[in-house]
């Protein structure tokens, strides 16, 4: 038997997409006061370290499994850092976030279902405990700030705090890793494509875009009709639950010349630029370790042996 997950509920209703316009803007305008350009350029920053910090930590004589040792950690550290989470915690968090990453899934068996839902539960009960250590004693960090934040009318509530906090390693931690997995893969079945990144680091925004396209971290996504509708001819009814396989439009032959073939000077494998109403109605979220370009990316591939490979297959 397979049940749905949507019934354990989720910290992202009130953030992402859920909420009244009215308290969306009002959350929006709160979180942008902490998310400031200059904020993001701070943790920009920060991530090139922690990367090279990683990077330096393998050791070039031996194989490395790359997937725990840079993949997982690289988003770990920068997701801790912007929550708050004292190193000694970290591990913990990673457990806690292994545990409830399925409740992204769909047709969970009931076995499935009923670990989801105790690791979630395990995740509010640790959750609830670092944000008011945090009330009592704030950092430097970005959810402090969050804790903080006012405007003329009110502060987020307790609820918002968890729903931000939660947002933040659900939507950018196993996301990270398995680009970051996948495009290492990509890479090392395609030397060809590798050597021409190592020539032209220009290449990079578009080799990060090609690889999202081409074996992204997310497959498929859903919805639920707010109302009755029609999409494509096909008839919805109010409180339809629709699943749409975005791997399949990555894979368009008529957007996409050879769609199958991994080619790091693709033009158009960037998403097309949203638009301003679009824009507004997105709920903000750091951007996640990896999107960014630089110098770190192209000492990562410098520095990654023939032998320190992500496994195909």
């Amino acid at each position: 038997m397979r049940v749905s997950v949507h019934s354990v509920g989720t910290y992202t209703d009130r953030v992402a997409g859920t909420s009244t316009c009215q308290h969306h803007t009002r959350y929006r305008r709160l979180v942008t006061r902490v998310f400031t350009v200059r904020a993001v350029e701070r943790l920009r920053v920060r991530t090139e370290a922690i990367a090279a910090e990683l990077l330096d930590a393998l050791d070039p004589s031996a194989p490395a499994d790359l997937i725990p040792a840079y993949c997982a950690q690289l988003p770990l550290r920068v997701i801790t850092e912007i929550l708050g989470v004292p190193p000694a915690e970290r591990d913990q968090v990673l457990e806690l976030g292994t545990r409830a990453a399925p409740s992204l899934d769909f047709a969970l068996s009931r076995r499935q279902f009923q670990a989801v839902t105790a690791g979630l539960r395990d995740f509010a009960r640790w959750l609830d405990a670092h944000v008011e250590r945090l009330r009592r004693d704030p950092g430097e960090d970005l959810l402090s700030q969050l804790i903080e934040a006012r405007d003329e009318d009110s502060a987020l509530d307790n609820r918002e705090l968890k729903a931000t906090a939660g947002l933040v390693p659900a939507a950018g931690f196993e996301t990270t890793v398995n680009l970051l997995g996948n495009a290492i893969a990509l890479l090392d079945r395609n030397p060809g494509q590798a050597a021409r990144l190592r020539g032209d680091a220009a290449l990079w925004p578009s080799t990060v875009d090609e690889a999202l396209r081409l074996d992204p971290p997310v497959l498929l996504t859903g919805r639920v009709a707010a109302r009755a509708t029609s999409v494509a001819g096909i008839e919805l009814p109010a409180g339809a639950q629709v699943v749409t396989f975005l791997a399949g439009a990555n894979r368009d032959p008529t957007v996409f010349a050879h769609p199958e073939r991994f080619d790091v000077t693709r033009e158009n494998a960037r998403p097309r630029q949203r638009t301003e109403r679009e824009r507004l109605q997105r709920s903000p979220r750091p951007p996640r370790p990896g999107r960014r370009t630089g110098r770190r990316r192209s000492r990562s591939l410098a520095r990654q042996p023939a032998h320190q490979r992500v496994a195909s297959g």
